[in-house]
């Protein structure tokens, strides 16, 4: 019986076709090497771990992005939850692949840097990082969505956090870089998880942004700045 990673990579490996096939080759060497690492892990649900970073390769590949991007995605929590280094996928990816991972990769504390530290050397990061490129909005944007559609290994607690956070930043960055679709998703499942009435009053926004290129700027900017200066404070 085939796995459900097994499934998801045959979506990937369909989804991909468009691409030339050298960037065929990059996603496909992205994937075993992203296996390998997660080493058989998996989530508090007891799911694989490897099935999120499918899913949101699967999103990016339907967004129609370039290979460095889609295995980014598969690639991207790779430095967060195993020992492999992003030093190691730049080696063996390139730089270009290996700075898109560094970008959404997570400060870990240690014995000198304190876990709200972390969290604040990882926004600023961030922030600076979405200032130079804009595909890490598509990635950061990408994985919130698939966090909010699987969202059975967050206690309720986490869930309304993550819907917190996704309406503050990604459905805003999902505007600001004119994917109205995926902003429309995030809100519509973050209200849902929050439990409150949905207003797509975000389609007006982005109607505007359409109109006025100098307003999508600004907007993103204020993204921007806001996650650079965010000190990592919970909400409740």
């Amino acid at each position: 019986m085939r796995s459900n990673a097994d499934q998801l990579y045959e979506i990937l490996m369909s989804e991909i076709r468009r691409l030339p096939d050298d960037q065929q080759h990059t996603v496909r060497r992205a994937y075993p090497f992203s296996a390998r690492a997660y080493n058989g892990q998996t989530r508090r649900s007891g799911e694989p771990a490897i099935d999120h970073p499918l899913r949101i390769a699967i999103i990016l590949a339907e967004l129609h992005v370039g290979s460095n991007l889609i295995s980014a995605g598969l690639l991207h929590d790779v430095p967060n939850i195993t020992d492999v280094r992003v030093h190691s996928i730049a080696y063996t990816f390139g730089y270009d692949v290996g700075g898109l991972v560094e970008a959404v990769s997570e400060v870990k504390p240690s014995a000198h840097l304190s876990e709200k530290a972390a969290r604040i050397k990882t926004n600023e990061k961030l922030g600076h990082a979405l200032l130079n490129d804009q595909r890490v909005a598509v990635l950061r944007v990408a994985d919130k969505l698939d966090t909010l559609r699987h969202p059975h290994p967050l206690v309720q607690h986490d869930r309304k956090t993550a819907a917190r956070e996704a309406l503050r930043v990604e459905a805003r960055l999902a505007k600001a870089i004119r994917m109205p679709g995926l902003a429309l998703e995030i809100e519509q499942i973050s209200y849902e998880i929050l439990e409150l009435t949905y207003c797509p009053s975000g389609i007006d926004m982005m109607a505007a942004a359409e109109a006025l290129e100098q307003e999508q700027r600004d907007l993103y900017q204020s993204i921007v700045r806001a996650i650079s200066t965010d000190k990592g404070d919970d909400d409740d």
